[in-house]
């Protein structure tokens, strides 16, 4: 089966600046176990012992129900052939785990012998999910795991800055970042120059699958090569929200986050995500991808670069739609999506189907108004002084919602001029 060579992780730790032990994982998509029998979960775990693998991060998506079918047996395989096992949490796939699902499953799985432990402690990565970092202190405390986040959306810095890590995990070797496959150290290397500035003490390195063999440690002097055995891929969905992020992650401006500074477009589109979650926690990847890619490169295109109108504002708006729909289209066709599937999400993007009734279509436009409700609303108010616009764009955003997007935005929390002004649209 062997689907466990997704990529290959390097965990080293560092004092000084000088590297003194590493161990080798090998990220396993739990999603790809469903219909896995105890002889292939041995199977598999024997080939990573044979490439000098020491464990499988176990990557779950939330509410995939693979993941109560398939643990029970991974772990009993893994204690019968003697290998090791960690939880690697994706907030990204299906959305943010609940704090009290993550202190459950490390609590249980990591009585087993073939749970992976770093100084005494249950060994726990994720990946993303950095609007969830304070969830982390109480995980921690029930749990005194040592955790290891993915929140590359944020930057070295920043995630630091959360106070929540042990260490760090750098996901930013992959080659297209750069357009080539020759030069995935100059995508890492800022991010360890940060780290080394921080004088942190471990540092977790991931080497693209798509030929990048070579990282380099903290010493920044003897690159160490690492060469995975019949390497493999990201899903598509995976490479296409990389991308996708990687774009947003290129906003000059910036928003403040409880976890920091964070690229604005990054932030909105985590946001759009959440609520994505929040109204349909089974929503089409499709939809997803939409979801994620809204304002793709939008800074690119400002307001002022139409005419300050009426007629000026609509071809803006139109303008941007067509040409974030193409952005992402070519995203998810270079990720390995048909030319049906990326212009599916094209369209999404352009809500061409929004007058029609199409669903997920009418989903986007709620999740894009409670996003403006949540997270845009009190600063738009508080530059207009004009109280009756106000309220006439609110009635607008209203009318655009569905019942369920409505019920969404009542829980809302807003100042109390914003809510007086809410008030007055919605009895008018």
């Amino acid at each position: 089966m062997a689907f466990f060579l997704g990529w290959i992780t390097v965990f080293l730790t560092a004092m000084a600046c000088r590297v003194q032990a590493a161990s080798l994982f090998a990220h396993f998509m739990v999603t790809n176990s469903a219909n896995y029998t105890s002889g292939d979960w041995e199977d598999d775990m024997k080939l990573a012992q044979d490439a000098h693998i020491d464990a499988f991060a176990l990557n779950m998506a939330y509410n995939d129900p693979t993941n109560i079918k398939s643990l029970p047996a991974t772990f009993s395989a893994a204690d019968s052939v003697g290998f090791k096992l960690f939880f690697s949490f994706d907030y990204a796939g299906n959305g943010n785990w609940p704090k009290s699902d993550v202190i459950n499953l490390i609590n249980q799985y990591s009585a087993h012998s073939s749970y992976f432990f770093y100084k005494g402690k249950a060994f726990v990565s994720s990946f993303e999910g950095p609007g969830r970092a304070d969830d982390w202190h109480t995980i921690k405390s029930e749990t005194d795991c040592f955790f290891i986040p993915s929140w590359s959306s944020l930057g070295a810095k920043p995630a630091v800055a959360t106070g929540i890590l042990h260490p760090v995990r750098i996901w930013g070797t992959w080659c297209w970042a750069l357009g080539t496959a020759s030069s995935p150290i100059l995508i890492q290397k800022p991010h360890i120059n940060r780290l080394r500035q921080l004088k942190h003490e471990q540092v977790q390195l991931i080497p693209s699958p798509n030929s990048c063999r070579r990282i380099t440690p903290l010493n920044d002097k003897s690159p160490t090569s690492v060469t995975s055995r019949n390497p493999t891929k990201m899903t598509k969905y995976e490479t296409a929200i990389e991308r996708i992020d990687a774009a947003h992650a290129d906003d000059p401006r910036e928003a403040q986050t409880p976890t920091g500074q964070v690229p604005y477009e990054l932030h909105y589109a985590q946001k759009m995500t959440s609520y994505l979650s929040t109204l349909n926690p089974s929503a089409p990847e499709l939809l997803r991808l939409a979801i994620r890619a809204q304002h793709l490169r939008r800074w690119e295109v400002p307001r002022d670069s139409y005419p300050a109108t009426k007629i000026g504002y609509h071809s803006w708006r139109a303008g941007l739609q067509r040409r974030q729909a193409a952005l992402v289209e070519q995203i998810c066709a270079e990720s390995g999506y048909s030319v049906e599937e990326a212009a599916r999400v094209g369209a999404l993007v352009r809500k061409a189907d929004l007058k029609q009734g199409d669903p997920d279509t009418q989903t986007l436009e709620d999740v894009a108004c409670l996003v403006f409700l949540d997270d845009q609303f009190d600063k738009f108010e508080a530059e207009l002084a004009d109280e009756e616009k106000m309220v006439e764009i609110l009635r607008k955003t209203w009318g655009k919602m569905s019942e369920r997007g409505r019920e969404e935005a009542l829980k809302i929390q807003l100042s109390d001029k914003a809510k007086r002004l809410v008030g007055i649209a919605l009895s008018g």
